[in-house]
């Protein structure tokens, strides 16, 4: 049996979904998990085809879990997604967007063994270099759907203004990074985690956990 396998992109996952109704196996990849070439000669779309069949063939690739049309189209009214939306909320500077927006892209939060894999989920973890005895974090690791991070971005600064105690995290991150966007983008890691946390105990935010 074939399997059909292509990069996540801004189009989400209707091709997915259209393939295996079509009883084909599908799976979507995340580009930032796609092994490449360290130095390739060129670049086309269709090298880039050949080349994704070729990792799949010898099962390289990493699959994102595809959520079902249902659960996105349900999100407002399913009962298990609106009380995790309700829960969401009760952290500062969530609203119902940002939390409508990760119970649908998480949808299962305790298929995570642990809180750097949300964090991976969402494109929020941070890559890391070691080279000898040293070693240190990168740039972050965008998988995922950028919807998702900005989101979670976006909650970061609503957060900090909301919460003193979170301001006073987010300036100590400034002090020792010395970038404000490295800072709010910790910020950001630690409200998926509070997020994830939260939908898997199906408890509200407390600020003393």
């Amino acid at each position: 049996m074939p399997l059909v396998v292509y990069e996540a992109g801004p189009t989400g996952y209707s091709l997915a979904r259209t393939i295996k109704a079509a009883g084909l196996p599908v799976g979507v990849v995340a580009p930032s998990k796609t092994p490449r070439q360290a130095a390739p000669d060129s670049k086309t779309d269709s090298l880039d085809a050949r080349k994704l069949a070729e990792y799949a063939a010898k099962g390289l690739l990493r699959h994102i879990a595809i959520p079902t049309k249902q659960k996105i189209k349900k999100a407002f009214s399913e009962k298990p997604i609106c009380t995790t939306v309700k829960i969401l909320t009760t952290h500062p500077g969530v609203g119902p967007i940002i939390a409508t927006r990760f119970a649908t892209e998480i949808f299962n939060p305790k298929r995570f063994r642990d809180k750097t894999q949300p964090t991976k989920y969402a494109g929020l973890a941070p890559s890391v270099h070691q080279s000898g005895q040293s070693l240190r974090d990168g740039p972050i690791l965008k998988t995922g759907r950028p919807q998702l991070r900005c989101n979670l971005i976006q909650g970061a600064w609503a957060w900090i203004r909301k919460d003193a105690d979170a301001y006073k995290t987010y300036c100590r991150l400034v002090h020792n990074t010395g970038h404000q966007n490295k800072a709010i983008t910790a910020m950001a890691r630690k409200l998926a985690i509070h997020l994830w946390m939260m939908a898997c105990e199906n408890k509200p935010y407390d600020s003393a956990a």
